[in-house]
């Protein structure tokens, strides 16, 4: 399966269960988190982001129960190393260890472009569709899982995946849609609407909760891609 073909499947059955009044409806963003974990991620510019606001606010617009992604939690999940959950502590591993084994993990990877073109979506979020230019992303599941291994680090990393997606999920539905079929009419507007690419040379270690809420997340680190080894 292409990751467009992916992206379509998503989207098809989203919109059937959406249309039915079948929305999965998530409250974990109406309070504090207490599941946290550590993850690999990147974070698309902010011409781009600005892109992906404009398309919230008309959503907002229909739908202001919602939660809408703000532009600091915008990003792409690149590799969950540690799942976030309620045992997890920082405390609990040596993050120098681990800062250290995804820079080598990552060490022969170049810089490589992303673009977002087009949103899916599922039945309790909306995603940017993104694009690698290179199967980058994999590549770097791959190697980092390896090393981690080597190194006898915990992850939850698994090599099962069959397509390796590039998206951005963007809302969370938390409430019962008010009119899905204005809210479905404008998914469709966007359905291949482009957003823009850009480049990615760096990655960024960090703890954070399921969503990625900037006041609760940590860097740990911030990693170039440089390709040189």
């Amino acid at each position: 399966m292409t990751l467009s073909e992916y992206y379509n499947q998503l989207y098809d059955r989203a919109v059937s269960k959406i249309a039915s009044g079948e929305e999965e409806l998530d409250d974990r963003m109406n309070r504090v988190p207490d599941e946290m974990g550590l993850i690999l991620r990147l974070r698309p510019p902010t011409e781009v982001r600005a892109r992906i606001e404009a398309f919230l606010a008309e959503l907002r617009h229909l739908e202001p129960e919602q939660y809408y992604y703000p532009d600091s939690d915008i990003h792409v999940s690149v590799a969950s190393l540690i799942l976030p959950n309620k045992a997890f502590q920082l405390s609990q591993i040596n993050t120098d260890e681990y800062i250290r084994t995804v820079r080598e993990s990552v060490s022969s990877i170049e810089p490589f472009e992303i673009c977002f073109r087009g949103i899916t979506a599922s039945p309790g979020a909306v995603m940017i569709q993104g694009f690698e230019n290179e199967p980058c992303l994999a590549a770097i599941r791959y190697h980092l899982q390896n090393k981690l291994n080597e190194n006898k680090l915990e992850h939850a990393i698994s090599g099962s995946y069959s397509v390796q997606t590039a998206h951005s999920t963007v809302v969370r539905f938390r409430k019962k849609l008010q009119d899905r079929q204005a809210l479905l009419a404008l998914l469709e507007k966007y359905r291949n609407f482009d957003f823009g690419c850009f480049p990615v040379s760096e990655l960024e270690l960090v703890h954070n909760d399921w969503l990625h809420r900037n006041e609760y997340l940590k860097l740990l680190a911030s990693i170039e891609l440089s390709g040189n080894s």
